[in-house]
């Protein structure tokens, strides 16, 4: 049976958003006999064992995360060969103390780059996203990993690097500003922006430089960034000779590892590209190290979602699917996403409402936490599981439905807004002649209400005077039938 490997989907001119999930593919690409897997570029984490990407599967078996999977195809047949069989024990060591390395400093740099900062989340990240998932997961996933970043690097102290850039358009000088003040007509304009000579690649001057927020804490990124890439740089050594981090002839499991947390560092095109800079500016042979791993493993393929896209059309023999990958330049076992049916939406939308409420995430989503050693970690049993997702699906449909029937048999009483003037068509008017339109039509409508409010008042007016005339022809008909003078009361309507 052929070996799926489910990862988030490709971005940035990699397999993968995700930097396990690289290394989970080229490690597979290294080891792999080819035919004998496949990649599928996947959203649906509820088969996961994790709730998370990289994920093996195995027909009924899955396998979740980069070390479970490299320990389960070191044992599977279709490996050709284990990378770290000719490994001293010191290199070993050095494989697994790296391994947790990576996550504990490397992760958090990822997470400040692609997720904390705002500039680079919304113009670069968060699109990757939106073309790799349905619509209805776009409000959901890139926020949570947004979210979960987030909570990774709060005790770092960068929140700063949670605002929007500033904007730093050239402005009037202050002689200009000054004559336009007083009033003086200034025939010669602005002084005429000239752009900074500093060497600030894409920077318009040095107070936009200063300005940004990853230039305000770049000291403490600078540390961050020197804490994870000297000791790899030290890993890597000065000898022209060696191409890995370990004296191997071939590439490593840390080898796969390393690439995926660099490459995510490198190759993203970002606004504010402070990491890669600083890989490629202080540490030149890891930006070299990465270049030739990515050669070695997963190729120089620009996979884009488009091309899957493409691929997933091509519903056919294997034969077919081949000739499509070949066509669009996939280098990568690439294989067709299932599609999901109607009741399969539902059920993950469903599961994005039951994971935001407090109590049932707690019992679907798995603690991140490690327990203490000798606490039993909360497992909770399926009739829970299946009872919590039942009754969420249920509040759902409820709420839905209630909305619907609400909407089409309102009550008499109900008060409904319509906006009438939106579905009236307009032609012409004030505002059809740009700001000076719409402050005359905004004018109009004023005198028009203080008209109508005058005529409201005379009208009040009015009435009050008609009561009085009433109540005093009655008054004097009722005098006069008392002197027995029999006169018919009248009343006089103005």
């Amino acid at each position: 049976m052929v070996l799926e490997l489910h990862v988030w989907g490709p971005a940035f001119g990699l397999p993968s958003i995700d930097p396990e999930c690289i290394a989970a593919v080229a490690y597979a690409k290294l080891t792999l006999r080819e035919g004998s897997w496949v990649v599928v570029a996947s959203h649906d984490v509820s088969k996961s064992p994790n709730t998370d990407f990289p994920a093996l599967r195995n027909g009924p078996t899955w396998v979740a995360g980069f070390k479970p999977i490299v320990q389960y195809l070191q044992r599977h047949s279709a490996s050709e060969h284990n990378p770290d069989e000719h490994l001293t024990e010191r290199e070993r060591s050095d494989t697994t103390a790296f391994a947790s390395f990576l996550r504990t400093n490397a992760l958090p740099l990822l997470d400040l780059n692609l997720y904390t900062s705002a500039a680079n989340y919304y113009q670069a990240t968060a699109p990757a996203f939106t073309a790799l998932l349905p619509w209805h997961l776009n409000y959901t996933i890139p926020p949570a990993r947004r979210e979960a970043a987030r909570a990774r690097t709060q005790h770092l102290g960068l929140s700063s690097l949670d605002i929007d850039t500033v904007d730093d358009s050239p402005t009037e000088d202050s002689f200009s500003a000054g004559k336009k003040n007083a009033g003086i007509k200034d025939d010669q304009g602005p002084a005429p922006y000239r752009q900074s000579l500093l060497p600030f690649a894409r920077k318009k001057g040095l107070r936009n430089l200063l300005s940004q927020p990853e230039y305000a804490a770049r000291f403490k990124l600078d540390a961050l960034a020197n804490d994870c890439l000297i000791p790899l740089d030290t890993l890597l050594g000065d000898d022209e000779e060696k191409e890995l981090l370990l004296h191997s002839p071939h590439p490593t499991t840390l080898d796969c590892l390393v690439l995926g947390y660099l490459s995510l560092m490198l190759y993203p095109d970002l606004p504010s590209s402070w990491l890669a800079d600083t890989i490629k500016s202080r540490f030149p042979r890891l930006a070299q190290y990465t270049a030739r791993m990515r050669d070695l493993t997963i190729g120089s393929e620009d996979a884009k979602a488009s091309d899957l896209m493409a691929l997933n059309d091509l519903r056919g023999s294997p034969e077919l699917i081949a000739k499509g990958r070949k066509e669009l330049g996939l280098v990568l076992p690439w294989a067709l996403a299932s599609q999901p049916s109607i009741a399969g939406t539902a059920g993950s939308i469903v599961w994005s409402i039951a994971t935001k409420l407090p109590l049932v995430n707690r019992a679907l989503v798995p603690d991140p936490i490690i327990p203490q050693p000798g606490k039993t970690p909360y497992v909770p049993n399926d009739t829970l599981l299946t009872s919590l997702t039942a009754f969420a699906g249920a509040v759902a449909a409820g709420v839905l439905g209630a909305a619907y029937f609400v909407q089409q048999n309102p009550n008499p009483g109900d008060v409904i807004f319509r906006n009438e003037n939106a579905a009236a068509p307009r032609f012409g008017g004030f505002g059809d002649f740009g700001d000076a339109g719409s402050a005359m039509a905004a004018l109009g409508n004023q005198l028009d209400m203080e008209a109508q409010w005058h005529r409201e008042v005379e009208l009040q007016r009015q009435r009050s005077n008609q009561t009085s005339d009433v109540e005093v022809n009655v008054g004097v008909s009722a005098q006069e039938g008392k002197g027995g003078v029999g006169l018919k009361g009248e009343t006089h309507v103005p």
